[in-house]
């Protein structure tokens, strides 16, 4: 899966600076840094879709990241942690669900490029 036409670049912290791209994405242009997202493999690009950026702040989009990243796959059950584990070290693309406030499914997909992660609503796409 690559990341949705309804999906925005997220290059840092929230700003009222963005432009649309060719392809339909809306990049953030920032001054200030998003979080660091230390883990176990890199994450690539993150683009957040339309309904993430209107339920959750760029804070708790960064603490999913960043749990997502240190292998904290939220509820995923046994058999998607293995294939997680499997896919880490063989290149596969690596994913999370997470219940956020308000009942909401947030899932996370690292490519297996790892060029990209997107986050997204449950039934997005």
């Amino acid at each position: 899966m690559s990341p949705s036409a309804g999906a925005r670049n997220v290059k840092g912290q929230h700003s009222k600076n963005c432009r649309l791209t060719n392809s339909g994405k809306t990049i953030m242009q920032t001054r200030e840094p998003m979080a660091h997202h230390h883990g176990i493999y890199p994450l690539g690009e993150i683009y957040v879709t339309r309904g993430v950026e209107l339920s959750l702040s760029d804070a708790d989009i960064g603490k999913l990241l960043n749990r997502h990243a240190a292998c904290d796959w939220g509820e995923c059950g046994e058999e998607d942690i293995h294939r997680n584990l499997d896919a880490i070290q063989n290149g596969y693309r690596v994913f999370s669900s997470y219940t956020v406030c308000g009942g909401e499914t947030v899932q996370i997909v690292t490519e297996a490029d790892r060029s990209a992660t997107t986050v997204q609503l449950a039934g997005e796409f």
